[in-house]
């Protein structure tokens, strides 16, 4: 299981907080005859900690569905350098990335709610 914590801010100051969690089913995101399980699960952990890295370092400001759609082509990098860090067999399922990113980025849309406006996102990680 993944959780992550997100804070969401308008350029007035206005903040709010957001939690997510997701389980990281590399069984079904990252299915892999020639990785095993444990592996494809420490590369999913690997993913989620550089998208956080990825987030963390943001300046982009908008809605949380934009950003993500404009940050994906960063996590499907992340995955990639992940992958041939890891020396892994095959690469990484877009699946499987975008299940590693879930927790930072769902847990925007409750906040953003709240906010209503154009936002800043911080990512904390709260790993298990």
């Amino acid at each position: 299981m993944l959780d992550a914590e997100v804070s969401v801010s308008l350029p007035s100051g206005k903040m709010a907080k957001g939690i997510g969690s997701m389980p990281l089913g590399n069984v079904w995101s990252f299915p892999s005859k020639k990785i095993t399980y444990d592996d494809t699960l420490r590369a999913m952990k690997v993913v989620a900690e550089q998208v956080g890295n990825i987030l963390r370092t943001c300046t982009e400001k908008g809605h949380p569905i934009d950003l993500t759609m404009l940050l994906e082509p960063e996590y499907e990098k992340a995955a990639v350098v992940t992958a041939e860090g890891l020396h892994l067999d095959e690469p990484i399922p877009l699946l499987a990335t975008l299940v590693s990113a879930s927790p930072s980025t769902r847990p925007c849309t409750t906040p953003m709610a709240r906010c209503m406006n154009s936002i800043a996102i911080t990512r904390t990680d709260r790993s298990s």
